[in-house]
């Protein structure tokens, strides 16, 4: 009787936690993106993400059982500063001037056409926390392009809290917004206690407002946690409307994540700037039952 009574006892706290993944009544429903948020765990092995304890990790769990995972998915190296600065231009280490492996860190470019910069000529309002790290201070060019960029110290729930502010005074624009956490760079078992926590906190804020139909959420890392055999960092990008976990196979890497995310949100990806943004195409795609990538 007991072992019952705690059965049905844990089935309710994980559906209250789940309670975000809700649609709002009268939402939007459509398969193009109108919003765009992406969260990066920090430093974090695709490997941390699997076989996670759904009680544990309520949020996460039920993020990756409705989300596309990207198997191979690597880094553009080491330097976080080169890492981000990928992410958000589209473009190598080497060609975008925001770092040289660890040698040194100099300021990204301004001719260089960063995401927030593209999608600002297509009515897309972007903004971004990131974590205290001095790699994400402004002065090396990572808030170019960006309305709102704040640069803070803080743990995981505070920056998912100002995220939220955020989202809860523009969402009534289409906005990009990105979300530095702060996480562990130990080999020590990671703890991602506070990493579903505030993947929570964003995500039920998002389902209050009845923004989940309307957005494409990625959920990847900002580096290596370790020097694993197969390097991969975790990506999982859910579309608005999925429900279902999906596979892509394609090798991508730091630079195809703007590409990804304008295909999500329908806006053109073939324009080549002087900045050579989006020089790197993505891989084919594979044709599966299981890839739910937007073509």
């Amino acid at each position: 009787m007991q072992r019952t009574i705690s059965s049905a006892w844990l089935g309710l706290v994980v559906l209250g936690s789940l309670a975000w993944w809700l649609p709002a009544c009268g939402s939007a429903r459509s398969d193009k993106a109108f919003h765009l948020l992406v969260v990066s765990l920090g430093h974090v092995d695709a490997r941390d993400l699997e076989g996670l304890d759904p009680a544990r990790y309520p949020n996460l769990t039920q993020f990756l059982a409705t989300s596309t995972r990207f198997t191979d998915y690597r880094a553009e190296g080491r330097d976080d500063m080169a890492n981000l600065a990928s992410m958000l231009t589209g473009l190598d280490p080497e060609e975008h001037g925001a770092g040289a492996q660890g040698t040194g860190w100099t300021a990204l470019a301004p001719a260089h056409t960063s995401l927030p910069k593209y999608l600002i000529e297509h009515t897309y309002n972007p903004g971004a926390v990131m974590a205290g790290a001095p790699f994400l201070d402004p002065q090396y060019g990572l808030n170019q392009g960006f309305r709102e960029y704040e640069w803070i110290p803080g743990d995981a729930s505070e920056l998912a809290a100002l995220g939220v502010d955020w989202i809860e005074h523009h969402y009534k624009q289409p906005f990009f917004y990105f979300v530095e956490l702060p996480l562990s760079e130990t080999d020590a078992p990671l703890d991602l206690d506070g990493a579903d926590a505030a993947l929570g906190i964003l995500l039920r804020s998002m389902g209050s407002l009845g923004l989940l139909d309307q957005a494409c959420i990625a959920l990847t890392a900002l580096g290596p946690r370790t020097a694993s055999a197969d390097g991969t960092l975790p990506l999982c990008i859910k579309a608005p409307l999925q429900q279902a976990s999906a596979i892509d196979g394609r090798a991508v890497r730091q630079v195809h994540l703007p590409i990804l995310l304008l295909q999500y949100a329908a806006l053109p990806v073939a324009a080549v700037r002087p900045g050579a943004y989006l020089k790197h195409p993505l891989p084919p795609a594979v044709v599966s039952a299981q890839d739910a990538t937007p073509q």
